[in-house]
């Protein structure tokens, strides 16, 4: 009798044990961060059926079908990237780095040109934009990296190795030209170097770098005849402080923006 319940209870431990993983594993999940990246996609979701049931004779919800689509796909991709071990990403961060630079030197190389930039890929009938999906493989290659180094945080080599590693990708960015994206890989930048806990006088004059670097760009060294960026992306910058500066050219979408919401209040209108 006492073997009978010995060998029962053997069988009941790695159901109970697979228990305790799973709720560990739903405890580990930001529910708060989940919850907000669904009411996003659900706004979104709603925004394009009501902007564009108009655009498509016949077929109303042409753009919603397709945006649910891309959708769902990126909810699955979503899941795979959870359901993975964070320690799988944090082992093999090094390969993460060198396919992610190398895939945008592929770009570089051999990509398609579109609107005088080149920053997609064509495989097939498919294209895609691999700094898009390089801005999720660079942030966990950092948080890897200095996870690695958690002890080293406040050594000043560390920091400079971590830019260093960030700057590849930044600058295969800036030169396709995609200035919007190399802007949001700089940011990520910061970010992951607050959260692992950098010094503060380290974010100091990594802002203070950023902030002459845009002065040089933006101002110096067109002021010298030397124009870094194209007429159209120094406008982009510069009238983002001016929104009413050019109503009716560069800052046209900004002023419809600000008079869209003065004019619709919470709910809109149309």
């Amino acid at each position: 009798m006492i073997e009978a319940v010995d060998r029962r209870a053997k069988g009941l431990r790695p159901v109970r044990t697979e228990g305790l993983e799973l709720a560990g594993f739903l405890r580990r999940l930001d529910w708060v961060l989940l919850a907000a990246v669904a009411a996003l996609l659900g706004y979104g979701l709603w925004a394009i059926a009501g902007i564009t049931k108009h655009d498509i004779t016949g077929d109303p919800s042409y753009y919603l079908v397709r945006q649910s689509v891309y959708a769902a796909v990126g909810v699955v991709g979503l899941a795979i990237v959870v359901l993975i071990d964070p320690a799988y990403y944090r082992r093999y961060k090094r390969g993460i780095y060198i396919g992610t630079t190398g895939i945008m030197l592929l770009v570089l190389l051999g990509g398609t040109v579109s609107r005088h930039s080149k920053r997609w890929l064509d495989l097939g009938p498919f294209r895609f934009q691999p700094s898009e999906f390089g801005k999720v493989l660079f942030v966990l290659f950092l948080a890897g990296f200095l996870a690695d180094r958690a002890k080293r945080l406040g050594e000043s080599r560390t920091v400079l190795q971590a830019i260093g590693y960030a700057a590849v990708p930044i600058l295969l960015v800036f030169i396709q030209p995609d200035v919007g994206t190399a802007m949001v890989y700089t940011v990520a930048l910061a970010a992951v170097l607050f959260v692992a806990g950098v010094r503060w006088t380290h974010l100091a004059v990594l802002g203070a770098g950023a902030i002459a670097f845009s002065l040089l760009v933006l101002w110096l060294l067109p002021s010298a005849g030397v124009h870094v960026l194209k007429p159209y992306q120094a406008a982009r910058l510069t009238h983002f402080t001016h929104p009413t500066q050019d109503p009716s050219g560069a800052t046209y979408n900004v002023a419809q923006s600000i008079n869209a919401v003065g004019a619709g209040g919470f709910r809109g209108r149309g």
